[in-house]
């Protein structure tokens, strides 16, 4: 996200600089340049103007190249404007210095517009000279106009004008790095957070030292997140505490009902102490594994992780599980790939794992049904799986399936003791020995395979 965010910054940074940019250069134009450029061609135009008049007095006596050659060498030297007298056709009768090395502009270009304006005019653009081309009276001979021209020297500060720019403009854009980074390096940190708080880490949260926006951000950002947690903690303890303070009663309960069975008589006083006891019993097996859960959530549990040989561990639930199976009227089968190497976990809550998905999979299977338990290569994981025949999860309980009291048929689990929270203790084994369970459903199978590690990473606790 923040990479994204980093790149929209800095080509909305960049493009504002070049808007910047173009918008300083015209407002420049229209407010100097063009007051400059007409200030220029008013004063050419009277210089070129004086120059004619000058002309014309010599013409009066003299023809036009005796009479103004020493004129226009001396305008030349001294005012800086190179100048010609031209023939009708075009061709010069005098050419200054400055104007012999190179041609002159076209007769078919100036001459028209001499015609019909009285002048020809050419503005200096691109480092150009700026041109004049007037037509000088001279009485009872042939027309003859007068050529000047004269090379600005305000190119060059134009050029030096827009050098200049371009260098702000590089500095200005070298810039856009550190000021992008500095908002979107926090709205990283801030991301890396969440996505911790994500997976429930609430340990570490980011703090700043700046004393804008962004830094009131992280504290108030703080401040949720040790709240969050500090509800969280005292959640899982009062789950605890509440789990452990039910064993008693309910230890109480099942000894009052066994005392009563030897002082009541008759079938229906019978019945009710059954019905008495078979709740006991489904409170007492969802005690434990609240007990059980809570005890997983709380801060400091670790696991007692040593070498698990995968093959050992799924022989030994398939040989624990064979004589519910015969009861139930089940297939239950191994398979098991050979030669897997050991993984790294908690073997006790491993076969917890298994027994649970077990003991989901037959409450779904009905008899004459298959269940199949197994360990498989996985490249660089190992993958444990159960699958059975039975119905399946409908696809709309299926996202929540592995949170804690989630119960996708509530009838059928309150009859048989579940509570939802056999999948859920699965889910938080697996995620404490850092790998991932997933459902599936095909070919007419239901499946839950649990992936880890292989070979186990060195950090692991």
């Amino acid at each position: 996200m923040t990479g994204r965010l980093y790149t929209r910054i800095v080509l909305n940074f960049l493009v504002l600089i070049g808007i910047g940019m173009i918008a300083v250069t015209l407002w420049f134009y229209l407010t100097v340049g063009r007051t400059v450029a007409r200030d220029v061609h008013a004063m050419l135009r009277s210089q070129t103007g004086f120059i004619v008049s000058l002309v014309e007095s010599r013409l009066d006596d003299s023809p036009p190249a005796a009479a103004c050659e020493t004129l226009l060498t001396r305008i030349s030297d001294e005012m800086g404007v190179e100048t010609a007298l031209l023939k009708q056709n075009g061709n010069p009768l005098i050419v200054s210095d400055g104007l012999a090395d190179r041609s002159l502009v076209p007769v078919s270009t100036w001459k028209p517009a001499v015609k019909k304006k009285g002048r020809f005019v050419q503005s200096g653009h691109s480092g150009g000279p700026v041109i004049y081309v007037l037509p000088v009276d001279n009485p009872g001979e042939a027309p003859v106009y007068l050529y000047t021209s004269r090379k600005l020297s305000g190119n060059r500060h134009q050029l030096a004008f827009l050098g200049g720019l371009l260098a702000i403009g590089f500095l200005l854009a070298a810039a856009v790095h550190p000021l992008s980074r500095s908002i979107t390096r926090p709205l990283s940190q801030l991301t890396g957070s969440l996505e911790k708080i994500a997976a429930g880490d609430f340990a570490v949260a980011p703090v700043s030292r700046r004393r804008d926006e962004i830094g009131r951000l992280f504290a108030v950002f703080r401040e949720m997140s040790r709240s969050v947690d500090a509800m969280i903690r005292s959640s899982r303890q009062l789950l605890a505490d509440i789990s452990h303070e039910l064993r008693s009663p309910l230890t109480r309960i099942r000894m009052s009902t066994e005392l009563l069975r030897g002082a009541v008589v008759g079938d229906k006083p019978e019945r009710y102490l059954n019905g008495i006891e078979s709740e006991i019993t489904v409170l007492d097996r969802l005690v434990a594994r609240m007990a059980e859960f809570s005890r997983m959530n709380l801060p400091g549990f670790v696991l007692s992780a040593a070498p698990v040989s995968p093959a050992d561990l799924a022989a030994r639930m398939h040989e624990q599980y064979l004589p519910m199976a015969d009861t139930r009227q089940i297939n239950l089968s191994l398979a098991v790939d050979q030669n897997l190497p050991d993984i790294y976990g908690d073997v006790d809550l491993l076969a917890r794992v298994f027994g649970n998905l077990l003991d989901n999979a037959f409450g779904n299977t009905p008899a004459g049904g298959r269940i199949t338990i197994g360990v498989r290569d996985a490249g660089r994981q190992v993958c444990f799986f159960v699958t059975d025949t039975g119905p399946g999860i409908p696809a709309k309980h299926r996202e929540r399936i592995f949170e804690p009291l989630y119960r996708v048929d509530p009838a059928r689990n309150s009859e048989t003791g579940g509570a939802g929270l056999g999948l859920a203790i699965a889910h938080k084994i697996i995620d404490l020995h850092q790998g991932r369970i997933e459902y599936r459903r095909n070919n007419g199978e239901t499946g839950f395979d649990f992936y880890l590690d292989n070979p186990p990473p060195s950090s692991r606790r």
